[in-house]
């Protein structure tokens, strides 16, 4: 299941972004803000310009299912945002991991996993008719890893990357 998670986040991550809002957002802005540039937290920011230069890229590359599906899934994202905190202090790690703990229990928990020790939950709004996902939030908790995905995408595309990556 684990490798099922990681596929769809390099996916996601491969040709996507944004960081607007899931529920209050700006808490988890201002948090991610304020331990940039700590020792060991590193943040990486995919926006729209960058977006739109990763779909002319997919639109013009061969025109196999993988590349179509990445290409309906971009239009409905916004913004990433990654935050690696694994390589900072234990002070840092279990301090930014208290605070962002406090912010997403606010949140819907979509799913939890635990497998050989790693241990992650994804948090996101799910629409009434449970076609589609907006604001996805995946955490890490024992690996330090945070990535928010702003932005709206259906489920039969997750579905469909999903397949693919199965193949």
């Amino acid at each position: 299941m684990k490798k099922k998670i990681v596929l769809l986040v390099i996916a996601i991550l491969t040709v996507c972004g944004s960081m607007n809002a899931i529920g209050k957002n700006t808490r988890l802005q201002a948090l991610i803000n304020s331990y940039k540039g700590e020792e060991g937290i590193e943040v990486l920011n995919i926006r729209r310009p960058m977006l739109n230069l990763l779909k002319v890229a997919a639109f013009h590359s061969d025109e196999d299912e993988d590349t179509k599906a990445f290409i309906q899934m971009l239009k409905g994202i916004k913004r990433i945002t990654i935050v690696d905190y694994d390589d900072s202090s234990p002070e840092i790690k279990s301090e930014f991991s208290s605070k962002l703990s406090k912010i997403l229990s606010k949140e819907d928990l979509l799913m939890e996993a635990k497998e050989d020790g790693d241990h992650v939950k994804i948090f996101g709004i799910l629409s009434e008719d449970g076609s589609t996902i907006k604001d996805i939030i995946l955490h890490e908790t024992d690996g330090g890893t945070l990535i928010s995905v702003i932005g709206t995408i259906r489920l039969d595309q997750i579905d469909l990357l999903m397949k693919q990556a199965d193949k």
